[in-house]
């Protein structure tokens, strides 16, 4: 089996106008711990703590709140109803953050959770160049983060 990494998944920290109107909107990190916080846990993974850095300067922040949830679009959801403050996928946000739905927070702190993205697939060998054609415009498609929706392509 062959891996090739096609991006990074990179992070950020939202919340509504709503709820950014009834509780204010934080300045730097540790005001985080006065927010709710909607965080994602799952049996894999627990992203309890929000990483950040600005200017080489890290901070970690244990985020509380009323809502654990094990769903991303769930925490999405959540967020845009009001509820609390997410750190979330920037791939899941870009509309929301576009229609003002979701407002982004902290923008001069980088959130430092990256995930890999990979295509996993055969050794080249036995790779059919419709699915190695495939992989090449999956890496052009997702090199610009925070992958903007785009136009459907046709084949």
């Amino acid at each position: 089996m062959v891996a090739r990494r096609l991006a990074n998944c990179h992070f950020t920290v939202v919340a509504s106008p709503e709820y950014l109107a009834n509780h204010g909107t934080p300045q730097v990190p540790g005001d985080l711990r006065q927010h709710n916080c909607i965080t994602y846990q799952s049996r894999e993974r627990k992203y309890v703590n929000w990483e950040f850095t600005r200017d080489g300067v890290h901070q970690s922040i244990r985020a509380r709140g009323n809502y654990r949830i094990d769903n991303a679009p769930a925490v999405l959801d959540a967020a845009k109803s009001g509820l609390g403050i997410a750190y979330l996928a920037t791939y899941l946000i870009t509309n929301e953050i576009e229609s003002g739905s979701l407002v982004p927070l902290l923008p001069e702190w980088k959130a430092d959770l990256e995930l890999p993205i990979y295509a996993v697939y055969p050794r080249r060998k036995y790779l059919a160049p419709k699915v190695r054609s495939f992989i090449d415009f999956m890496a052009e498609r997702m090199s610009i983060p925070p992958y903007k929706t785009q136009p459907p392509v046709t084949f």
